[in-house]
């Protein structure tokens, strides 16, 4: 199930972070990251090892093809997959520098 966030400024995703609200067990956790339903700007590189609640990661988007540009009010969505415990909860976040 995804998770969502509306863009409060205009400006470039630099970085995206995850962190679990409980444990997965035997496999990574992908986490896509698109702009208004278009394709995961990090690559599947945002990923969740697994881990205890609390685990977090990282990933800093490249917009090689400005793909992580955003407008105000643009969705953001954040699509897990591939972990065990498909009702193990995290919360998400992106930080934005405005331009």
């Amino acid at each position: 199930m995804a998770a969502w966030c509306v863009a409060p400024v205009r400006g470039r995703v630099v970085r995206t972070y995850a962190v679990l609200e409980g444990t997965i067990t035997t496999a990574n956790a992908a986490v896509a990251v698109a702009i208004n339903g278009g394709a995961d700007i990090g690559t599947g590189a945002l990923s969740l090892a697994p881990g205890a609640a609390g685990t977090g990661a990282a990933d800093a988007p490249s917009n090689s093809a400005g793909n992580a540009q955003v407008n105000e009010g643009d969705f953001l969505s954040f699509t897990p997959s591939g972990a065990t415990g498909a009702n193990i909860p995290a919360t998400f976040h992106a930080v934005i520098r405005e331009q």
